[in-house]
């Protein structure tokens, strides 16, 4: 009987010592496990704070455009407001003053104009050059379109 027991002792010690492998290489795997479930969760968390960061990010620049295009529309009516108010000082202001003086030239008020200056002890020639800049002005505002030259 002793042959018998000994041999289910070794059996059972045998059985017993297979048991604690398996054991161990369970144990073994749970660790491993353990530490990649550690890293996925470290994953996932990066993951959910760059969806965070993105929908945030998103969002500012959803913002930032909308503000930027508001701007530019009050950036072109002020545009238009000044280019009106120009059109209105061309056609109310300067037209007409430049017209005025376009009308008084001739070779007569500009040998009086020459002979006054000098008179005065100036160049004559500056006469000549002072109509240039008038009529430079003139055509430079494009006068003609606004006024009509009246004798």
């Amino acid at each position: 009987m002793t042959n018998k027991s000994s041999n289910g002792e070794m059996e059972l010690l045998d059985r017993v010592s297979r048991l604690g492998e398996r054991a161990e290489k369970l144990s073994d795997t749970i660790e491993q496990l353990v530490r990649k479930a550690a890293v996925n969760r470290r994953l996932i968390i990066t993951i959910v704070i760059g969806f965070l960061l993105d929908i945030a990010l998103t969002i500012t620049l959803t913002f930032v455009v909308n503000n930027q295009n508001r701007n530019t529309e009050r950036i072109d009516s002020l545009t238009q407001q000044l280019q009106q108010e120009q059109t209105i000082q061309k056609v109310k202001a300067l037209c007409p003053l430049y017209q005025l003086f376009i009308n008084v030239d001739s070779p007569k008020a500009r040998d009086f104009s020459r002979q006054q200056v000098i008179a005065q002890g100036g160049d004559p020639s500056i006469v000549d050059k002072e109509w240039t800049v008038i009529y430079d002005s003139y055509n430079s505002l494009s006068c003609k379109d606004f006024v009509t030259k009246v004798h």
